[in-house]
């Protein structure tokens, strides 16, 4: 973590962990986990932070849905058969590669693959935040359960909106020019906190 415990757009990336087609439709509160989803691709790819984006058993679970896969333009995805995107060797390599420490993780299901995604790469020296309001779970219970057991172990929680003003540091940045409109819808559509 960063001397000031904020995120840094020069030391980060976001996860985006299986957002996928059949997966979603069973998901709760999924519209506006997916627009907070939206609002941290539109912010990282403004501001040139790499994104990520894992499918579970893509064959079978289908793609990463179109507005997220569209607004991620030139993400890399990570293929994965392992709850854990940690435990893919692949996966990992390219997280590395990326050098950069802090992960802003987002993704389905909170309880599951998230929260195990969350503990992997802590284990692995990474700093994880996870961001409460662009992350679900097919009961509210196991979403609510997955990110108090991610606090627990000391992985931050964090909304969309917190990550995009810590990005751009800045009122009078270029960036937060740029990310204002974001902002302003996040707020309009209630979902940041």
């Amino acid at each position: 973590m960063h001397k000031d415990g904020l995120i840094s757009a020069d030391d980060s990336f976001v996860l985006a962990v299986d957002f996928q087609e059949k997966l979603a439709t069973a998901m709760a509160d999924m519209g506006a986990t997916q627009e907070a989803a939206l609002a941290l691709f539109t912010g990282a790819s403004a501001l040139g932070i790499p994104i990520a984006i894992t499918e579970h058993c893509a064959s079978a679970i289908g793609p990463t849905l179109t507005a997220l896969r569209d607004a991620a333009d030139g993400a890399k995805i990570l293929p994965k058969v392992h709850f854990s995107a940690a435990r893919e060797v692949s996966c990992l390599d390219y997280l590395r590669k990326l050098g950069r420490r802090q992960v802003i993780l987002c993704g389905m299901e909170a309880h599951v693959c998230v929260l195990q995604t969350a503990f992997g790469l802590t284990a692995a020296g990474f700093d994880v935040h996870v961001v409460a309001d662009a992350v679900t779970s097919r009961d509210p219970r196991d979403r609510f359960g997955g990110i108090a057991r991610m606090a627990d172990r000391g992985i931050q929680r964090v909304t969309a909106e917190m990550v995009l003003f810590e990005w751009v540091e800045r009122a009078d940045s270029k960036g937060f020019k740029a990310l204002l409109p974001v902002i302003k819808g996040l707020k309009k559509n209630g979902k940041s906190g």
